[in-house]
């Protein structure tokens, strides 16, 4: 197939400012130089224009040449989607290891929480600390004991209390210490302090609670 190409073309009946001479010839001469195009400078100076002949004209018109590349292009996608839903199922399935670790080892969760709120921290939880914590959860709902802890947290860091006791997470979870700080134990109410005593230990000796303790109940046996 040749084509014809002139100044004319290219100025007038294309009319395009971004399309010059000079974009069409270097354009030409690339296609040229990678054997897409030939150019018959003969015809090309008999008939005061650039004649092209489309090299392998033939070989493009032939469908049957692109069907390898469409597949290729299809299986390329269809390669991609399923890379794709294999990374999430990936994702699915370590969420679910995960979730699955938690439900055989349920303390997990309330010892992250204490950890993270800075009170005592523990570089690993022991067998008295793992029984404490399950023991709890036998009574109670994850939720609940994290809001005992956080309870707890407030309670020690504010001045409006008079608590400053300090447990490990061992001593906290066990069954007369937890229960004080429980949402139904009302504790950001009962150990709020008068004003007019200094807040120091535990409790002030001379100091009333308003809840009454055995001080024995402080380290009762374990669960």
């Amino acid at each position: 197939m040749e084509i014809k190409i002139t100044e004319k073309i290219v100025n007038h009946d294309i009319n395009d400012k971004d399309i010059t001479v000079k974009v069409v010839r270097n354009a030409i001469e690339k296609l040229v130089k990678h054997d897409f195009l030939a150019k018959d400078e003969a015809k090309a100076r008999a008939k005061k224009g650039l004649l092209l002949t489309v090299v392998n004209y033939g070989v493009y018109q032939e469908p049957c040449n692109y069907k390898g590349k469409a597949k290729d292009k299809e299986e390329g996608k269809e390669g991609a989607k399923q890379g794709q839903r294999r990374g999430k199922a990936r994702a699915i399935n370590n969420n679910d290891i995960n979730n699955a670790k938690n439900d055989d080892k349920p303390y997990i969760p309330i010892f992250e929480h204490w950890n993270s709120k800075g009170i005592i921290k523990h570089k690993k939880a022991n067998q008295k600390m793992i029984g404490h914590i399950n023991a709890r959860l036998e009574d109670n709902s994850e939720d609940e004991l994290k809001i005992a802890i956080d309870n707890y947290k407030t309670i020690l860091d504010s001045e409006e209390y008079y608590w400053t006791h300090k447990w490990t997470l061992e001593d906290f979870m066990k069954p007369n210490n937890v229960v004080r700080f429980l949402n139904e134990s009302e504790p950001l109410k009962v150990f709020r302090s008068n004003r007019a005593q200094p807040r120091t230990g535990t409790v002030k000796k001379g100091f009333e609670s308003p809840i009454k303790y055995d001080n024995n109940e402080m380290d009762l046996e374990d669960y």
